[in-house]
């Protein structure tokens, strides 16, 4: 019986090795419940470019919202598991191997966990670096962004390659009152340098 990790790095890194985009900055793993179902999650595999992003920026959103916020990026589908009839028996089959405990969130957890390993090969065996010439985040991600998702992208990633992004959610997720008051008192602070300076 074929595992849902040998399946998704194995198709996944095909897709990606297929991609001929020098504008691409970041890898989306998107994770949906399908039909908002926790035991029925899948994946969708796309990608944004810098172009996408610096069409989104201060139009639409800040720079960084534009370019790390997946409302804004391209959501092109390169790749889906688990909407289909075959993948999805897949995804029911390897649900049946856990044990699990009895609630919504450890199926999400523990599917979270394969992509993070899978993110993590995909780095490692070289398919970021040989693709692009560097490496490039893998975001694993949901519609919206909280602690759990810096930190799994944390364990996705290298570090040099995911810390723009953890920034990000760090100064406009996690601590968007505390990014506004650090950004007022810097505005604050070079207009009193300048006031001292014309005197």
């Amino acid at each position: 019986m074929a595992d849902i990790f040998s399946v998704i790095y194995d198709d996944v890194m095909k897709v990606i090795n297929s991609w001929k985009n020098d504008d691409i900055y970041a890898i989306s793993f998107f994770v949906y419940d399908k039909d908002d179902n926790p035991a029925t999650p899948t994946l969708t595999v796309g990608y944004n470019t810098m172009e996408r992003a610096t069409s989104k920026s201060n139009r639409y959103a800040s720079g960084g919202e534009a370019k790390w916020n997946y409302a804004f990026w391209l959501q092109n589908q390169e790749y889906l598991f688990g909407y289909d009839d075959e993948t999805a028996q897949l995804v029911q089959n390897w649900i049946s191997s856990l044990e699990l405990p009895n609630n919504e969130g450890a199926i999400t957890e523990a599917f979270v966990n394969v992509l993070i390993d899978i993110s993590s090969k995909l780095h490692n065996d070289g398919v970021i670096v040989n693709t692009f010439g560097k490496e490039i985040p893998i975001i694993i991600h949901e519609l919206e962004y909280y602690e759990a998702i810096a930190l799994q992208n944390k364990k996705a990633n290298p570090s040099g390659a995911i810390s723009e992004f953890l920034q990000w959610m760090d100064d406009e997720v996690l601590n968007p009152n505390l990014y506004k008051m650090d950004s007022r008192a810097g505005c604050l602070l070079s207009l009193l340098k300048r006031k001292g300076a014309s005197k």
